[in-house]
Parts: structure tokens; sequence; C-alpha cells
């Protein structure tokens, strides 16, 4: 009886995964994916969408800014190292005048401004 590693299912196993190491060192670290890079550990936000997004919550009218907020929220919330980039989005959210949960997951709409004799009940 032959030894197993002189089998040839055994030497086109060795092969095959020769082959795959190979093919790994040429793959790129990590797989872009609507608008996120999957990596082995990690899901971060593809740094043009984060771009895209922080400049488009800058110049969004304040109708859209609310929705455009929850949204980019919802998106971050899916990437497992966002916490800094949620931040940032957070902080140009609030600049605009919006307040941020402290989780930094979600926008709160902008109270609406009224005239003093309004709250006084002139």
């Amino acid at each position: 009886m032959a030894i197993h590693t002189q089998l040839p299912i055994h030497k086109k196993g060795i092969k095959l995964l020769s082959l795959a190491f190979k093919a790994q060192v040429q793959m790129p670290r990590g797989v872009d994916f609507v608008g996120q890079v999957i990596k082995p550990h990690r899901r971060t936000l593809r740094r043009r969408t984060f771009n895209d997004a922080v400049s488009r919550l800058k110049s969004i009218s304040a109708d859209g800014l609310f929705q455009t907020g929850n949204s980019y929220f919802g998106l971050l919330r899916q990437a497992s190292h966002s916490h800094h980039d949620r931040a940032i989005i957070g902080n140009a959210i609030r600049h605009r005048g919006h307040s941020i949960k402290a989780d930094l997951t979600k926008t709160y709409r902008r109270p609406k401004r009224f005239a003093i004799s309004e709250a006084v009940g002139l």
C-alpha cells in the first residue's frame, strides 16, 4: 500500500493549494463594494464616497440635509471601522445647525426658528 503523499489525489491537492497561494498574492487587499472597502478584518467607507459625502453635506439645501445626513449615517453604520468618519460627517451636519445623536448614528431635525412675539403670545 502506498503512502498517502504518493497518491495522485494528494499530489493534485498540493498543486491546487500552491496555485491558490500564488493567486492570493496577486489579489488586492480590499474589495470595493457599494461605497465600502471590505478588508479581511474590517470594513471602511471608500475615500471617494466619504469625500463626496462631506462636500455634499456642506453644500446641500437645508431642506434635504436631514434626509441626506441620516442616509450617510446609515451607510457608515454598515462599516465596522467608521467612528472617525462618522465624527467628521456629524460635525459637518452640526455646523449646519442640526443635532446629532451621541453615538453618531442619527441626525435630528433642526429646531424651527420663531419670532419673539410668538414666544410671548403677542
